[in-house]
C-alpha cells in the first residue's frame, strides 16, 4: 500500500503554474478544433484539438492531487488481530 503524502507550499505553487499552463492549452484546443490554432505552430482545424489533451493531460491530475492533498486523512484500518495499527 502506498503512503499518501500532502502537497508542500512549494509544489502547490508549481502545480497552480501547471494548471494555468494546462488550462490555456486546453483553451487554445478547444478554439484549434474548429477555426485550427497558430502558436508557434499551426494545426489544421480538425488537428488544433490536440492542445486540449495535453492541456487536460497536465490539468487533470494536478487538480484531483490538490484535492486529496486538501481532504481530511481517513484513520488508519485496523489489523486482522483486532488492535488498532496507530497504537504500535
Amino acid at each position: 500500500m502506498h503512503q499518501f503524502v500532502p502537497m508542500s507550499t512549494f509544489e502547490k505553487v508549481c502545480a497552480a503554474f501547471a494548471i494555468l499552463l494546462g488550462g490555456g492549452l486546453m483553451l487554445l484546443g478547444a478554439v484549434g478544433l474548429f477555426l485550427g490554432s497558430s502558436a508557434n505552430f499551426t494545426l489544421p482545424p480538425v488537428l488544433g484539438v490536440a492542445p486540449f489533451f495535453f492541456g487536460y493531460g497536465i490539468c487533470i491530475p494536478l487538480v484531483r492531487y490538490w484535492r486529496m492533498s486538501n481532504a481530511p486523512p481517513s484513520p488508519p484500518p485496523n489489523r486482522e488481530d483486532g488492535a488498532r495499527s496507530d497504537l504500535v
